[in-house]
């Protein structure tokens, strides 16, 4: 789980931070980043999901996964302009949120000697 949490941490900032300073150079590529960016995100929301990685009922992650598929199945109703403005603010929540879950399981070496 370290390995991915790390991987997940990496890619999401790389995507952020290219997709970033392409767009701020004056880049035309906004709307690739945020493809980019959340199938990176949604794939990970699947593999956290898959194997039950802090989604406990009363976790962050368990209410960011359910406010990101009700935004998606409200998508053809007009969700896409919600999407498209806090998509960018959804990113760097959700890198935030695994940031601090690798912080969680990071200290613990005790739980080794069992």
């Amino acid at each position: 789980m370290k390995r991915f949490k790390y991987l997940d941490i990496v890619v999401s900032w790389l995507c952020i931070l290219a997709f970033g300073a392409d767009y701020l150079r004056g880049g035309n590529h906004l709307a690739e980043g945020y493809l980019v960016t959340g199938g990176w995100q949604s794939c990970s929301m699947l593999v956290h999901g898959s194997r039950h990685w802090f989604t406990g009922r009363r976790g962050l992650r368990f209410y960011y996964h359910w406010l990101t598929v009700l935004l998606l199945l409200t998508f053809p109703l007009g969700s896409y302009w919600v999407l498209w403005c806090i998509a960018p603010f959804l990113a760097l929540f959700y890198t935030g949120l695994c940031m601090w879950e690798l912080s969680r399981i990071r200290p613990r070496p005790l739980s080794l000697l069992k």
